[in-house]
């Protein structure tokens, strides 16, 4: 472990050994969100998107690749590497840009592009099912299923939950709204609480 992560280690001991609860809004200099859909229909997220997105107030302090738009789309649970690694880089190094498609009723298409110029290379394809339980609709946008994280290091534990919410603002850039809640142990501190944060991707 080098020294950043043991001063986060030591960030955490002493800053959320008691409830800490950090919530920030939605920036006040974006573009307003545009209105989503409702009654549990799915809003419009189609587009080509980088994959580096922007995040004002930084990411959760476990999650340190919240502007990896591949990242937050395809992955699952988080464990250690994914954790500490902080390259910041792609889920799969050579991507780019993000393309939505939701041609299908039910179904968002996930396609991860290399583009260099006017060369452009697939890299990678996914299709997100509504029918089985990748994503929900709600008022706020397009919810994935819920990502759960862990961390375990000696005497250390620390267990969480991330909800990650996407729309699309009046600028038509991808928003993304992560909230995660975590408790654990530290010795002999109970660490537990909840942060949220915005990212937003540029088409």
């Amino acid at each position: 472990m080098n020294i950043h992560h043991a001063s986060l280690i030591l960030i955490i001991v002493f800053n959320l050994a008691s409830c800490t609860n950090i919530r920030h809004e939605y920036p006040d200099n974006w573009a307003q969100m545009q209105v989503v859909g409702l009654n549990g229909s799915c809003p419009n997220l189609e587009g080509i998107y980088e994959e580096r997105g922007d995040a004002p107030n930084g990411c959760h302090v476990w999650i340190e690749k919240c502007r990896s738009l591949s990242y937050n789309l395809l992955s699952g649970n988080i464990g250690y590497k994914e954790v500490w690694d902080e390259s910041e880089t792609p889920m799969f190094p050579s991507g780019s840009h993000v393309e939505i498609q939701q041609h299908v009723d039910d179904q968002i298409k996930i396609l991860l592009w290399d583009v260099n110029g006017n060369d452009k290379h697939l890299i990678h394809s996914e299709i997100l099912k509504k029918q089985n339980g990748d994503y929900t609709c709600t008022d706020e946008g397009i919810q994935l299923k819920k990502r759960s994280m862990y961390f375990l290091w000696g005497i250390s534990n620390m267990l969480g939950t991330e909800t990650r919410v996407f729309s699309v603002n009046e600028n038509n850039e991808l928003v993304m709204h992560s909230s995660l809640t975590h408790s654990g142990h530290h010795t002999f501190f109970p660490l537990f609480g909840s942060d949220d944060i915005w990212v937003r991707f540029c088409q």
